[in-house]
């Protein structure tokens, strides 16, 4: 075998390594929808209560708070919650803390409330319902379900 086609022989092993590594690293290191869907935002659940006034004059006060954990900020972040009673439920039914601006959407029973800001990782947000309420959700526009329903004993099975 003369110099030239051994030269040949491992310049096609080489074009034959590359041609079958070039996807696999593509897939895991180049496309961006995989690498942010890795590092998405998570939650995990902070504290919880029932805050009620003794002359029972006011409705109960539910707050839960959850933390960002993944490794970026959270984005279009939305809570649903579906009241017991929507025709109590005003602009002041819920709060964010850190106070942030949201939109709101009605459906049945049903309230969408999609966050302006993100979550910062590490990011503590309070969550405070002001009437009472069936269920409630958290969801990440990756379509990650966090459920709040545990606020304060008052929740779906309750």
């Amino acid at each position: 075998m003369t110099k030239f086609e051994k030269l040949t022989l491992v310049i096609s092993g080489v074009a034959l390594v590359l041609s079958l590594l070039t996807p696999i690293a593509t897939y895991y290191w180049f496309d961006t929808a995989t690498k942010d869907y890795k590092l998405r935002a998570r939650f995990v659940g902070g504290g919880s209560g029932l805050e009620t006034s003794w002359n029972n004059k006011k409705p109960a006060k539910y707050f839960r708070q959850v933390i960002n954990v993944g490794e970026r900020p959270a984005e279009g972040v939305q809570v649903a919650v579906m009241y017991e009673d929507t025709s109590v439920i005003s602009d002041n039914s819920i709060a964010f803390s850190p106070p942030t601006a949201f939109e709101t959407k009605k459906s049945g029973q049903y309230y969408f409330y999609t966050l302006a800001t993100p979550i910062p990782v590490g990011g503590l947000l309070t969550i405070t319902i002001e009437a009472d309420y069936r269920e409630a959700y958290l969801y990440t526009k990756y379509g990650d379900q966090f459920t709040l329903s545990s606020f304060g004993g008052h929740g779906a099975g309750d």
